[in-house]
């Protein structure tokens, strides 16, 4: 409640107070207000804290450093600053002193908190008597110049959310440092880092800890030698299978070697596959035809001459008819009469483009003229004939063809200005005539003689030559309207308020006529927010609920507010309990409010209900067992640390705690696991068999009786008739 005090009068001494950037001249500082005030009145009533200055003209607090409220008529220190009795000084709470413009906190290393003025280590440090120390708990210690925390056993590594230490995933710790679990195929190799296989060649698996050859190789007692089948044999230089004849290609799949695609073996080597009709030229390294000029085809693999070529017992010539002859020169066939073009389809010879034969050469008809393609119309000198619109057209821009004359001129009202036809300055061409110039957003209007907008509301712009419409309005593809909810007056669009309300200059919005009531832009009427109601003369909420700006809600009394998601009333300070009955908060059974929230005792935590045992992040409170439970199974809790871990030689393998790969636990410790019928002896640190006299093998992890002897159900014994020899560990039968 004092925090809220405090709070309040610094709001409302921030609403009243002027300061000016200076802080030396703090007692200068001017009440507006009180100088506005004067010049109405005269009167120089500053109170009994502050005094007239008449050099000033303002009212100046007695106190150096303070400001003066004219409301109020008292004074304060700024926001921020305190009165020791003398001067405004900066409050920095008992934990800390203001230092070169900031507060420092009096203890080493610990960090100041402006908002409660007070002091502490900053998160993962703890306060030693001495200065801020990071906490590494006890597998490890925090090292100044690497600035972390170092675990104490060499090759462990540091977790700092638990603040424990274990070795990487897949290491086991062996007594002086961590080691690569490898398991019996393979080794670990200092100098490549990395588990390696014992038999040359072999891969090694991570997952499984086993070691095997690579893909499609096979270990051949010494290596691993890559399985190439009986068709090929592997090459160390190239470091793949090479086939045994000359040209194939090995198929890794089947392990088996053919020619490729379009070759066949001739015995030797691989050929390319011609058919009778053609040889495979190594020189050119293609298919040759056995015929001259005969061309090959690789699809059917036979030969034939190329397209408009016959075989004449000896090679290929051209067929070019009777009316033409081949030009070896030209490489075509010329028809035999002047100026007649060849048609290689047809075989004959005509004359192009509408010419005709003469007796002497081709010729066009009359009043026609050849272009070099075709004949065309004769369009004099001033025009020529274009294909695409198959009429004359003039040489220059603009003007129109005389089909009489053969000549050509601008039309009417233009005038050829050295590159086109072009219309006097100020007009344009509509097609017809030369008219105004109206842009692009307007044209030119016969009846009213000036340029009218395409777009219906539109005002014409003469010099800009655009169209617009007026101010405040815009085009919606059909005419010039204002935007939605406003209406033209004549001059300007406005807003449509309706009969319920208007519409106010300074706001720039409708305005309800009654007091309080909202205006909606969609009805254009007026009504009072949401469970509010019009009482005569303003908008109110039924009795029981208050208005908190938006809505009417229920009133929580003044520890407590209304919240919406959760529709009832939430206590201000946080983890309190709201009381309906008394409009009051109070924290939970238990608990108790430290000055920032409800909390629990110290060494406790609240789990929902109760204050339970703090047991750190990774255990928790078991109500039944009344004692920590670790949140990962196997792990032991450490009351001192609130940590958990493996119990020693475990590790954590993700699920639960186990022991390194081949060993057990005994209870105690990780021992290596011996079978059942065996147990690990910790003083000869070996297996040794359950039943006296048997023989462990660690192979099977089972045992058995050595020799011949078997186990009668006490101990190992002879069969009937020997007794056991030493010296050859076997029944020796006795003599008569």
């Amino acid at each position: 409640m004092l925090l809220k005090q405090v709070l309040v009068t610094a709001l409302l001494s921030l609403r009243s107070v002027t300061a000016f950037p200076n802080p030396n001249s703090l007692h200068d500082l001017e009440a507006r207000d009180a100088e506005d005030l004067v010049a109405r009145t005269g009167n120089h009533d500053c109170g009994s804290y502050a005094t007239w200055n008449n050099g000033k003209n303002c009212c100046v607090c007695k106190d150096n450093g303070k400001n003066y409220d004219s409301k109020t008529k008292s004074c304060n220190c700024p926001s921020g600053l305190t009165w020791d009795g003398h001067n405004c000084v900066h409050d920095c709470g008992k934990e800390a002193t203001w230092q070169y413009g900031k507060c420092v906190c009096k203890n080493n290393g610990e960090i100041f908190n402006p908002k409660d003025k007070t002091c502490s280590c900053p998160p993962g440090q703890y306060w030693n008597g001495h200065n801020c120390a990071v906490d590494c708990g006890k597998d490890a210690s925090y090292d100044y110049k690497q600035k972390k925390c170092i675990c104490k056993k060499k090759g462990q590594v540091f977790d700092s959310k638990h603040k424990t230490c274990a070795c990487p995933y897949g290491q086991v710790f062996n007594g002086k440092q961590c080691v690569f679990d490898c398991g019996r195929d393979a080794h670990y190799d200092n100098w490549q880092k990395k588990c390696v296989c014992n038999k040359k060649g072999e891969i090694f698996d991570s997952h499984t800890k086993t070691c095997s050859c690579p893909k499609g190789q096979v270990f051949n007692g010494k290596q691993c030698v890559f399985d190439c089948g009986k068709e090929a044999h592997y090459d160390s230089k190239q470091r793949k299978c090479i086939c045994n004849k000359k040209g194939e290609i090995f198929d890794s799949n089947k392990k088996t070697c053919s020619c490729p695609y379009g070759q066949v073996f001739n015995g030797k080597q691989c050929v390319v596959d011609c058919g009778k009709e053609a040889h495979f030229d190594y020189n050119q390294k293609k298919c040759v035809c056995n015929n001259k000029g005969e061309v090959f085809n690789s699809h059917t693999k036979t030969c034939a001459c190329p397209p408009g070529q016959v075989w004449n017992g000896k090679q290929c010539v051209f067929d070019c008819g009777k009316e033409a002859h081949y030009d070896y020169h030209q490489r075509k066939c010329v028809c035999n009469n002047n100026g007649e073009v060849f048609d290689s389809n047809k075989k004959t010879c005509s004359c192009p483009g509408g010419q005709y034969w003469n007796g002497k050469k081709c010729v066009c008809p009359y009043g026609k003229v050849f272009n070099g393609k075709q004949c065309v119309e004769d369009c004099g000198k001033e025009a020529h004939f274009d294909y695409n619109q198959k009429k004359c057209v003039c040489n220059k821009n603009g003007e129109v063809f005389d089909s009489h004359k053969k000549t050509c001129s601008c039309p009417d009202g233009q005038y050829f200005n050295g590159k086109q036809c072009v219309c006097p300055y100020g007009k344009v061409w509509n097609g017809k005539q030369c008219v105004e110039d109206c842009g692009k957003e307007a044209h030119f209007d016969y009846n009213q003689k000036k340029c009218v907008c395409n777009n219906k509301g539109e005002i014409f712009d003469s010099r800009k030559k655009t169209c617009s419409c007026p101010n405040g309005q815009y085009f919606n593809g059909k005419q010039c309207v204002c935007p939605y909810g406003k209406v033209w007056n004549g001059k300007q669009c406005v807003e449509d308020c309706g009969k319920e309300a208007h519409f106010d200059y300074n706001q720039k919005k409708c305005v309800c006529n009654n007091k309080g009531e909202i205006f909606n832009d969609k009805s254009k009427t007026c009504s009072c927010p949401d469970g509010q109601f019009w009482n005569g003369k303003e908008c109110a909420c039924p009795y029981g609920q208050k208005f908190d700006g938006k809505h009417c809600v229920q009133d929580c009394g003044k520890e407590a507010h209304f919240d919406f998601n959760q529709k009832k009333c939430v206590c201000n300070n946080k983890g309190e309990i709201f009381n309906d009955k008394t409009k009051t908060c109070s924290c939970p059974d238990g608990q108790f409010w430290n000055g920032k929230e409800c909390a629990c005792p110290y060494g406790q935590k609240f789990d929902g209900k109760h204050c339970v045992e703090d047991c750190g992040k990774d255990a928790h409170f078991d109500v039944n067992q009344k004692k920590c439970v670790c949140d990962k199974k196997g792990e032991v809790f450490n009351d001192k640390t609130k940590t958990c871990s493996c119990p020693d030689g475990q590790y954590f393998n993700g699920k639960e705690c186990a022991c390194p790969y081949g060993q057990i636990f005994d209870g105690k410790h990780c021992v290596e696991n011996c079978g059942k019928d065996a147990h690990f002896d910790s003083q000869q640190k070996k297996c040794v068999c359950n039943k006296k006299g048997q023989v462990f093998d660690d192979k099977t992890k089972t045992c058995k009786c050595p020799g011949n002897q078997y186990w009668d159900g006490n101990k190992c014994a002879c069969p009937y008739g020997s007794t056991w020899d030493n010296g050859k560990q076997t029944c020796k039968q006795n003599l008569p």
